[in-house]
């Protein structure tokens, strides 16, 4: 493939793939149906190769090799997609923690609020 191509869904753009690349290999891999639409972006024309089934069924050593391409570019998509989920998950937990140290620190100044309120609601009682 040469050139942009964005992967997108009714709502919003997924992806944009770069040359050098392939899409749609997870409906070969796994044989899904496909889940998104693939088009040129607004930076130009772009160039995408076809792979003709037929080829890989005659050539043993050429269905061979392409299967172990598509398995290694779906890993390598995979990966990245693990890398993002950990660090979104660690920035979940690091949020979750700051903001229950947040909760305790304004509970426990809510408490001195409360005792103080308290504390001058029983000498506006006095006063009276």
């Amino acid at each position: 493939m040469n050139g942009a191509l964005q992967v997108k869904t009714e709502k919003k753009v997924l992806a944009i793939i770069k040359p050098i690349s392939c899409f749609g290999e997870l409906s070969v891999v796994n044989s899904q149906d496909r889940n998104a639409t693939v088009q040129v972006t607004d930076q130009g024309p772009a160039e995408v190769l076809e792979i003709d089934w037929t080829v890989t069924k005659l050539q043993k050593p050429l269905a061979d090799r392409f299967q172990e391409l598509l398995l290694r570019n779906s890993t390598e998509k995979l990966k990245a997609g693990y890398m993002v989920s950990e660090r979104l998950w660690k920035s979940a937990n690091n949020l979750l923690a700051s903001a229950n140290q947040k909760i305790k620190k304004l509970e426990k100044e809510n408490e001195k609020l409360r005792a103080l309120n308290e504390s001058l609601n029983a000498k506006l009682k006095k006063a009276k």
